[in-house]
């Protein structure tokens, strides 16, 4: 089942909040995670939200280093492919991945649920919700 980000917070006091409206809303914890690239907020983020929390960060496998040694492409960025590889669509990854290096809160969830720009439940394409209110493709 592919992913959505519903928000993407600075700190982990704005994704607990977040995750507080949607439980309120009726929102299945079960159906949102975070996405971190350090511990920091991990242990915040389960405790006070239930949440699942993925931990990835920037270190290459061998694997991935053999790879880019005979790649024409000299840099490769692993946040993108650790993002696809937990459900985001291709494009949704490259565009959140900078926010993920650049240290940020991801919170997603199933790709069936999405917030309109009320923080309605929605199948519709919208805008996250935290402080990054553009709408990411």
């Amino acid at each position: 089942m592919g992913k959505n980000v519903l928000g993407v917070f600075n700190y982990d006091e704005e994704a607990v909040i977040a995750v507080q409206q949607l439980k309120s809303d009726g929102y299945p914890i079960d159906e949102i995670s975070f996405v971190i690239n350090h511990d920091g907020f991990k242990d915040t983020l389960e405790k006070r939200t239930g949440a699942a929390v993925d931990i990835i960060n920037q270190e290459e496998t061998i694997f991935q280093k053999i790879k880019n040694i005979f790649s024409n492409d000299p840099y490769t960025n692993n946040f993108e492919e650790k993002l696809a590889g937990l459900g985001l669509p291709e494009n949704k990854a490259i565009n959140y991945a900078s926010e993920l290096e650049a240290g940020k809160i991801l919170m997603l969830a199933g790709s069936d649920y999405q917030l309109d720009a009320r923080g309605e439940k929605t199948l519709a394409e919208s805008e996250t919700f935290g402080h990054d209110k553009t709408p990411h493709s």
